[in-house]
């Protein structure tokens, strides 16, 4: 989901997350370029940049479903424009066994898996002093590439204790502007929606106050981040001062309506960074 084309220009380090995607991930990648485009397809496994579930993050909900990441994309780039369209599906097992906690003492194996989707688009215009780019992703656990989203539990088999799963779906949007040259000046903003669920969410069972939702940030009802920046070249050092202002929308999971975030309050984080870089 990160596009090496197609980022935000920002001073701080976290290069526009939550809005815009970062992982570092193994995978088999493959490009073909045919005229003005550009194919990408890729599996992808988990490392270090994980999935959320039952015992926290771990690599190994996407290794037991035995299916890797798969992402496709296609770029089209006409002179000073790149356009892009990509897909990325992933499958989850978050149980390879039902434990006691649900089962009371009696184990079952468990093969439910989470099957969720992403869809993005994107472009990037480009001149010797303008730079805009922008990007939109409609998905459903990203929680992996330091997003918020994730699933949660929808149904239990009374008997096994087999669980079935629902995602939590997102919209991300962030657009970017730099423009100058020795002198530039840019701005940063993104968007994020916390859609809810496919389905209604279930209670633990055996503590009936218990949520089972597993993911990053899901009580967050929306998000939104403003940040201008200055930066000025001498000779091979850039100075840059960039300020960033990030609204949180904190509330409570309505479980009987998807999920959904209600009751909400913002909190806000406002964050000056000065840098000093020197380019060899």
């Amino acid at each position: 989901m990160f596009v090496k084309e197609v980022f935000p220009s920002v001073l701080s380090i976290n290069t526009g997350i939550p809005f815009q995607a970062f992982n570092r991930s193994p995978m088999l990648y493959l490009s073909h370029k045919l005229g003005s485009f550009k194919l990408i397809g890729a599996a992808i496994y988990q490392s270090d940049y994980t999935s959320y579930g039952p015992d926290g993050k771990s690599a190994k909900y996407l290794k037991n479903s035995g299916i890797p990441n798969l992402h496709l994309q296609l770029q089209f780039i006409p002179g000073d424009f790149l356009f892009g369209l990509a897909a990325d599906y992933k499958c989850i097992q978050p149980r390879t066994v039902v434990d006691t906690s649900i089962t009371s003492g009696t184990f079952f194996v468990a093969d439910s898996k989470l099957n969720s989707l992403a869809y993005m688009g994107f472009f990037k215009y480009q001149q010797p002093k303008l730079v805009v780019k922008g990007k939109a992703v409609y998905g459903q656990n990203l929680s992996e590439s330091i997003m918020p989203g994730g699933y949660a539990v929808s149904q239990i088999d009374s008997l096994t204790g087999n669980e079935d799963y629902t995602p939590f779906n997102h919209l991300y949007l962030w657009a970017n502007v730099v423009y100058g040259d020795k002198l530039k000046v840019g701005i940063f903003g993104g968007y994020t929606k916390n859609l809810g669920a496919n389905e209604n969410v279930l209670f633990g069972v055996n503590k009936p106050q218990t949520k089972r939702l597993y993911g990053m940030a899901l009580d967050i009802a929306y998000l939104y981040r403003i940040a201008p920046m200055v930066t000025y070249k001498i000779k091979n050092f850039q100075l840059g001062v960039e300020l960033e202002y990030t609204v949180a929308a904190y509330g409570t999971n309505d479980l009987a309506d998807h999920g959904r975030v209600k009751d909400t309050h913002e909190v806000s984080n406002t964050r000056v960074l000065f840098s000093v870089s020197h380019y060899f």
